[in-house]
């Protein structure tokens, strides 16, 4: 039997470009789906209405689960709003004050010439290592034990770690006490848009040297869209819509080469580990985007959820 240990908030797009891409947007449709989903596996996956109407938790084992329920449902025809992860705590049965947390058994095989930095990144998360052997001359085998939410987007570390050469394995082991500290939220600062339109060449090619971008030229962007990584560890608000002023001797229809770097390519599970509580998901069934929850610039700075936090935890009751 599968034990709830994160779970994600599904919603309705609220995004300035929702209804443009997908058939199915209404609260009433995701929830409906959401529903079928728990009907066909509900050892798999709950769902619990929130403080919104429009809004549904989603709770499941793991966030690998919930990324390919995501995928399934844009590929269906859905457009939708995804949240950042919460871990589920449960109450002590023999204290009700006394708090437990889901931890998790981590096994790594990767390249030796990793595994220092594995290992340096598993107790940075706060994990117990309890067995390290050798497989071979150049592969190790560590086994740590780690509180699932000191877990979230670990995945993508690990690759970049390994450099795509290691092997993880991950199982639900027990609820036991809650660590004394937090998940620091990415070390990333984002790239985002302080316009709504097309991006441009020209001025993707103006800020290429601040980080990596997420989307291409002609592709739709909004305010408070995030449409990169910064190299900085800090959000700066960039303008991609606007292209270099027209003269006399260069005309509107004149093209221009411009030697730009290919995005990096996000997948939802990838998405989801970066998300803090200030950031959301707005998947459609041809993209998918993420973007500040407060979408206007003034009043997200002056907004306690503008402020990154680590993780979030719900409990579970029963």
């Amino acid at each position: 039997m599968s034990v709830f240990t994160v779970s994600i908030t599904i919603g309705v797009n609220t995004s300035p470009l929702a209804g443009t891409e997908g058939e199915k947007l209404t609260a009433q449709m995701i929830r409906g789906r959401l529903q079928q989903e728990e009907e066909i596996n509900p050892a798999a996956i709950k769902v619990l209405d929130s403080d919104s109407t429009d809004k549904f938790d989603v709770c499941c084992s793991s966030l690998d689960q919930l990324a390919a329920m995501v995928e399934e449902m844009r590929l269906e025809g859905f457009e939708l709003t995804v949240s950042d992860p919460q871990c589920i705590f449960r109450r002590d049965k023999n204290d009700e004050q006394k708090l437990l947390e889901p931890y998790e058994e981590v096994v790594v095989e990767a390249p030796t010439e990793f595994s220092g930095t594995v290992v340096e990144e598993l107790m940075n998360r706060f994990g117990l290592m309890i067995e390290t052997s050798e497989l071979g001359d150049d592969s190790s085998r560590i086994v740590f034990h780690v509180p699932t939410r000191m877990l979230f987007g670990f995945d993508e570390v690990f690759t970049n770690i390994t450099r795509g050469f290691g092997v993880l394995s991950r199982s639900f082991l027990k609820y036991d006490l809650v660590v004394d500290g937090i998940l620091n939220p990415p070390d990333v600062g984002f790239l985002i848009s302080n316009d709504t339109g097309n991006a441009v060449g020209y001025a993707l090619a103006r800020f290429q040297d601040m980080g990596v971008f997420y989307i291409k030229l002609q592709d739709k962007v909004y305010a408070g869209m995030i449409i990169g990584e910064n190299n900085r560890n800090e959000d700066v608000e960039i303008s991609v819509v606007k292209g270099k002023a027209l003269t006399n001797i260069r005309a509107s229809g004149s093209v221009e080469a411009y030697n730009l770097a290919p995005p990096k390519i996000m997948t939802i599970g990838g998405m989801i580990g970066y998300l803090t509580q200030d950031e959301c998901i707005e998947v459609t069934p041809r993209n998918l985007r993420m973007r500040k929850k407060i979408l206007d610039s003034t009043t997200r700075k002056s907004s306690e959820v503008g402020q990154k936090t680590g993780v979030c935890f719900k409990i579970l009751e029963g």
